[in-house]
């Protein structure tokens, strides 16, 4: 649907539109809807992933049928907070890189693909602005608490520019928190962005550690799910230990944990069951498992992690 299409709209304050699916309020979770976004795009003759013609103007993004912990008013107070600290430090933005930044303060789950160049520029006054890569834009358009999705399709370059045009529409902004220790963002993205930004008067000054700070305080729903997380491993290794029998596989053992917290509810984990046993233990204690089989008394090690929400 693009603009001047048939359908009833309704806009929020942020700016963005919706056409109505009996949905009345974007941070309503309960139903589905279609969000209208503005987009640009260098390249005018781009179809994205999806086949959505990107360029100036309207397109239509569906509502996915993502679950989402916390609630989109939590998220906008940790964006609140956000800004407090950066108006502490002096900062009248914060392009925030980070796969874990951009979860906690707008609510994007984005586990794949974490050396493509996605960044939101949050000011004091202003809603969020996403540069993301074009197969990423539904995904960023999932939260309401994202003003405006600009995308890239090329190379990181383009990303580059693309994000130094949407800096441009920022004149009052001179001082710009970048989370320089992200490993999310590829090395020469990164010096790529920042020489864009200083290009257009930026003073640039790292901020790595101010959403992360602000991550160490939890509320009560990440407390819950915290623990949550705890007792999927204990799963995790009552799963595990069940299986270690002599001429089992390490990878047996490592296949039943991972079902077992699977079923109980759990989720992809970055950390992923290591295990080494007898021999191996003395030079190689972090490994995936192999097909090793299990022997009578030896040693075994196992590292694992647990992820719920």
């Amino acid at each position: 649907m693009r603009r001047g299409d048939h359908g009833e709209r309704r806009g929020d304050r942020s700016g963005n539109e919706y056409e109505r699916s009996g949905r009345e309020d974007p941070a309503d979770q309960s139903q589905s809807y279609v969000r209208l976004r503005r987009t640009t795009q260098v390249n005018q003759k781009s179809y994205n992933n999806f086949g959505a013609y990107v360029c100036t103007g309207w397109t239509m993004t569906v509502q996915l049928d993502i679950e989402h912990p916390f609630t989109w008013e939590e998220h906008a107070t940790r964006i609140a907070r956000t800004r407090e600290k950066m108006q502490e430090q002096a900062l009248d933005m914060l392009l925030v890189t980070s796969l874990h930044s951009i979860y906690y303060l707008f609510g994007i789950d984005r586990v794949a693909s974490a050396g493509v160049f996605q960044g939101v520029l949050l000011s004091l006054d202003r809603p969020p602005v996403a540069v993301v890569w074009t197969y990423w834009d539904i995904l960023f358009a999932q939260s309401p608490l994202i003003g405006e999705i600009r995308t890239w399709v090329r190379d990181y370059d383009e990303a580059a520019e693309v994000l130094a045009q949407t800096f441009s529409e920022f004149p009052k902004a001179t001082r710009v928190g970048v989370e320089i220790s992200d490993s999310a963002v590829p090395p020469r993205t990164h010096m790529r962005v920042v020489e864009k930004l200083r290009a257009q008067g930026a003073q640039i000054v790292d901020a790595s550690d101010l959403v992360t700070r602000l991550r160490v305080v939890k509320s009560p729903t990440e407390v819950l799910c915290m623990r949550r997380a705890a007792e999927l491993l204990d799963i995790h290794f009552e799963a595990a230990f069940a299986a270690m029998k002599p001429g089992a596989r390490e990878s047996d053992a490592a296949g039943a944990a991972i079902n077992a917290t699977y079923s109980a509810g759990g989720e992809h984990c970055i950390f992923p069951p290591l295990m080494t046993t007898g021999i191996n233990t003395l030079h190689r204690t972090i490994h995936s498992p192999s097909r090793r089989r299990f022997k009578p008394g030896e040693l075994i090690v196992l590292e694992a992690g647990a992820a719920f929400q």
